[in-house]
């Protein structure tokens, strides 16, 4: 298996393309960015192997994300933008990225809320690290 053999997507081969694209990513050890949540680690605290699969997480995710976008038809990928521009307000942004996984869920792609909002916060640049600690911080205190 080799990033070659992944289809690429169009509208109309989904299920194909996300079959090829987890055998590859799991073949290449770039599927735990898609098992595991993104892990929060406070450099001053974190132990070495918590740092150590903090990168190795890092890594995965940003490999996974390119190889996904080599596997899409301009055409497809052209229309998931996710990225903030900074030319709206936050609460729109989110706003659409719901929005694109309303649209994703009619292509019977399993789109849940959690993913929604790690695509949302993944998609702010670093301007909104506050935000995205305090919904980590909020998020793990729910667990207690």
């Amino acid at each position: 298996m080799n990033l070659s053999s992944i289809e690429t997507l169009t509208s109309t081969n989904f299920k194909k393309w996300k079959a090829d694209l987890e055998i590859a990513l799991g073949f290449l050890d770039y599927d735990m960015a898609l098992r595991e949540e993104a892990l929060e680690v406070h450099v001053d605290t974190a132990s070495i192997e918590d740092k150590s699969n903090y990168e190795k997480w890092k890594k995965a995710n940003r490999m996974s994300i390119l190889i996904m976008l080599n596997s899409m038809s301009p055409s497809v990928r052209g229309g998931i933008e996710m990225k903030y521009e900074g030319d709206e307000c936050v609460r729109m942004h989110i706003l659409k990225v719901i929005n694109i996984g309303m649209k994703l869920k009619t292509f019977n792609v399993n789109m849940d809320d959690n993913m929604l909002v790690h695509f949302a916060l993944n998609s702010l640049p670093m301007d909104f690290k506050q935000l995205k600690n305090t919904y980590v911080a909020q998020k793990e205190s729910l667990r207690i």
